[in-house]
C-alpha cells in the first residue's frame, strides 16, 4: 500500500520526510532489537536467569514502585532480556532503607539505584561499580528541562527558612545539588552563619540533596550541624518541608533545587508563589552542554542519581544494561514525536498515517533498533518516571571526599570504610 505526503501533520512544530512514491518496507528495513550485532549466548555458569533491581524508595515503595517498574522491569526485560538466548528478566525490588535492606539484610539485589550520596556509602562499603547517570525530565511551571545535575538550596521567607537540597521527589538531573531556602523578607538569614539557632528542617539525615550536601556547607562555614541549630527535623517529604518554611513551623528548609518552584498549594492545587523565598548563599552552575542550571542553589553541583551494579554481576550483562539506559532517551524521543503527530492530527488520514508510519519517518536520526513498540514503552516509561533515560557514569570522587569531610563516611576499626 503506498502512502501520500502528509501535508500538514506537525507543521507547526518540524518537517517530517516527503514520503511521495514510497512505501515504509521499501525505504527502511523494519526496526529490530538486535539489528546492530547478534544475540549473546547465555552462559549458565556466570549468568542469571532473573536479575533483580534494588531501587531507593526516599517517597515510599509504593511511589517507587509505579514510577520505575516500567523501566527497570518492563524496558529492561524488553531490550536487554532480548539479547540473550535464551532471553533472561528483570525484577524491580524498592526499599526505604537501602542501606539496611542492600547492606545489612545483603538482600538478592544484583544492580542498584539510589541517590548519589548512598551510592557513594554503597559502593565504598561493597565496591558497587556505576553504569550510568540519570538524566531528568522536569516540567517547571510551563518550562522542560532535561538535566543531569542537581543541587540544594536555602530558601526564606517572610516569618520563616527553608532549605532545599536533593532529588526533586525524583525529578533527575545528572548532577544534583542542594537548596537553602528562607523567607524573602526575613532579613535574619541571609548567609549560612545565619542558621546558628534557628529551626531546620529536611528530608532525611540520609538523604544526600536534603541532608547531607547542607550540612556539609555548614561545616565549611564553621558550624556545627548537630550542635549550633536551635533544632533539626526531618520530614520525610520535600513539599512538607517546604510548606513548613510557609507556614513557620521552622525556620529553615533543606530541599533538592527546583523543589520549592514546584510545591503546589494543598488548598487551591496551584504552584506555590516562589518569590516569597530567597536562596541564601545562591549560586549557578554550567551544564556539560553549555547551558545554565535553570535554578539556583546553595550547595556545589553533583551527579544525579547512578544506576550501579554488584561487582559480580557478569559483565556482558552489567554491559547490555548500561548501553539500554544510554539508548533510552533515542527510543522516547521517537515515541514523543509520535504522540506529538497523533494530537496535532486534523483528519483520519493523518491519524492514520501517525498510527502506521515507521519511527524514522518522525526522526530521520532514528536507531535501527527503535521499533514503534519499544518507542511506546520508553516514551511511558520515560513519562510516569520522570526521566529520559541514562548518561555515561559520571565521577562520585567529590561526593566521597564530601562525606569523608563531613564525616559521613569514616574508618572503621577492620582499616576499611563505612558509612553512617
Amino acid at each position: 500500500m503506498a502512502l501520500c505526503v502528509v501535508g500538514t501533520v506537525g507543521a507547526n512544530n518540524k518537517e517530517y520526510l516527503d514520503f511521495e512514491g514510497w512505501t515504509p518496507e521499501q525505504q527502511w528495513t523494519i526496526g529490530d532489537i538486535n539489528c546492530t550485532y547478534g544475540t549473546r549466548e547465555f552462559n549458565e555458569h556466570t549468568q542469571k536467569r532473573v536479575y533483580t533491581i534494588g531501587v531507593h524508595a526516599p517517597a515510599g515503595v509504593e511511589k517507587a514502585m509505579n514510577e520505575f517498574n516500567m523501566t527497570f522491569e518492563t524496558y529492561l526485560t524488553e531490550v536487554v532480556g532480548k539479547r540473550f538466548d535464551p532471553p533472561i528478566e528483570f525484577k524491580m525490588k524498592a526499599t526505604e532503607w537501602p542501606l539496611h535492606s542492600w547492606i545489612d539484610l545483603e538482600e538478592e539485589v544484583d544492580f542498584m539505584y539510589s541517590d548519589t550520596g548512598l551510592y557513594s556509602c554503597i559502593g565504598t562499603e561493597i565496591g558497587a561499580q556505576p553504569l550510568a547517570t540519570t538524566i531528568a525530565s522536569l516540567d517547571s511551571r510551563g518550562n522542560h528541562y532535561e538535566l543531569d545535575i542537581y543541587a540544594g538550596k536555602l530558601i526564606q521567607q517572610e516569618g520563616c527558612h527553608l532549605l532545599f537540597t536533593g532529588p526533586a521527589n525524583f525529578d533527575f538531573f545528572a548532577f544534583i545539588e542542594g537548596t537553602i531556602l528562607a523567607l524573602a523578607s526575613n532579613d535574619n538569614i541571609n548567609t549560612i552563619e545565619d542558621l546558628k539557632d534557628k529551626k531546620i528542617a529536611g528530608q532525611a539525615f540520609s538523604v544526600f540533596a536534603a541532608g547531607q550536601s547542607q550540612f556539609w556547607v555548614m561545616r565549611k562555614a564553621g558550624l556545627d550541624y548537630i550542635m549550633d541549630p536551635k533544632q533539626v527535623l526531618f520530614t520525610g517529604n520535600h513539599d512538607e518541608t517546604v510548606r513548613g518554611v510557609l507556614n513557620g513551623d521552622w525556620d529553615v528548609g533543606f530541599v533538592p533545587s527546583g523543589r520549592a518552584e514546584r510545591t503546589l498549594d494543598e488548598e487551591t492545587g496551584e504552584y506555590i508563589d516562589s518569590s516569597v523565598f530567597k536562596v541564601i548563599e545562591p549560586k549557578i552552575a554550567i551544564m556539560s552542554n553549555g547551558d545554565l542550571f535553570p535554578f539556583l542553589h546553595s550547595t556545589p553541583v553533583f551527579p544525579e542519581w547512578p544506576l550501579y551494579a554488584k561487582k559480580e554481576v557478569d559483565m556482558e550483562v552489567a554491559e547490555e544494561v548500561a548501553i539500554a539506559m544510554i539508548n533510552f532517551g533515542a527510543h522516547k524521543k521517537v515515541g514523543a514525536e509520535i504522540h506529538r503527530c497523533m494530537e496535532d492530527a486534523e483528519t483520519s488520514e493523518e491519524l492514520e498515517i501517525c498510527k502506521t508510519m515507521p519511527p524514522v519517518y518522525f526522526d530521520p536520526t532514528a536507531r535501527c533498533d527503535t521499533t514503534r513498540a519499544l518507542a511506546e514503552l520508553a516514551y511511558q516509561a520515560g513519562t510516569v518516571g520522570h526521566h529520559s533515560g541514562m548518561r555515561p557514569a559520571r565521577s562520585h570522587f567529590q561526593v566521597r571526599t564530601m562525606q569523608q569531610d563531613a564525616g559521613f563516611i569514616i574508618q572503621n576499626d577492620k582499616k576499611g570504610t563505612s558509612s553512617i
